[in-house]
């Protein structure tokens, strides 16, 4: 994984309703093909890496190369920062700042953004914000993804608390595909749920209601009630 964005590095099986937030899943990049190198010194730990930035694991197809960096703060214990489900023994903090800039065939991407995490006790929250200047570069090898500089913003904070075997949360997140304008790419969007975690937590199943609304541009009625199951072993 590259190393960007809190809610972009935790794992699937630790999201409180499988899915990550839209500017989490539009900005942050995924899995890239690289070298990874991290280190940690009293409760500061830092992460870089080169990868191949054309989101895949199994070859390269541009000469560009991805650039990322994080850089993390944590207090309390470490280990209870990559979930929010559960009970922790005082408080724990992390804050996180990152950034990567991607060379892409005929686009540019620099992102950067930073973000938040707090337990205490049963309650835990999380807050995230990221921003990505995307711009074309050579257009005679490929068509660019934008044609103008173009500039995105996402951001999303989580409220949950872990009762027994349930976890009540609430999120609510925003994503703009380009500050410039505005259309039906200014999206809110909030949920609402329960997640049960069973059997060790190896067993999550969970219902929740999502409301998306469209900020400009033509609105659009697209609210769901989803029902989710997931195991692990």
């Amino acid at each position: 994984k590259v190393p960007f964005g809190r809610e972009n590095l935790l794992s699937s099986s630790e999201l409180v309703f499988q899915e990550r937030s839209i500017g989490s899943n539009h900005i942050g990049p995924g899995r890239e093909l690289g070298l990874l190198g991290a280190g940690e010194f009293s409760g500061v730990s830092v992460q870089f890496g080169l990868f191949n930035g054309n989101g895949s694991i199994v070859g390269d197809d541009n000469d560009g190369l991805l650039y990322a960096g994080r850089l993390d703060y944590t207090l309390g214990n470490a280990e209870d920062t990559v979930s929010t489900y559960g009970e922790v023994d005082g408080v724990v903090a992390s804050v996180g700042a990152n950034a990567y800039f991607d060379q892409g065939t005929a686009t540019n991407t620099l992102a950067y953004g930073g973000d938040f995490l707090l337990r205490v006790s049963a309650l835990s929250v999380l807050a995230e914000v990221n921003m990505a200047n995307i711009g074309p570069s050579d257009s005679s090898v490929d068509v660019p993804e934008v044609f103008a500089d173009t500039t995105r913003l996402g951001g999303v904070v989580q409220l949950g608390y872990s009762i027994g075997a349930f976890e009540p949360a609430i999120r609510a997140e925003i994503y703009d595909d380009d500050r410039g304008v505005e259309d039906n790419g200014d999206v809110l969007k909030a949920v609402a749920g329960l997640t049960g975690h069973f059997n060790e937590d190896r067993v999550r199943a969970g219902l929740a209601y999502v409301h998306r609304q469209e900020l400009a541009g033509q609105n659009v009625a697209n609210d769901t009630v989803r029902v989710f199951f997931q195991m692990k072993y």
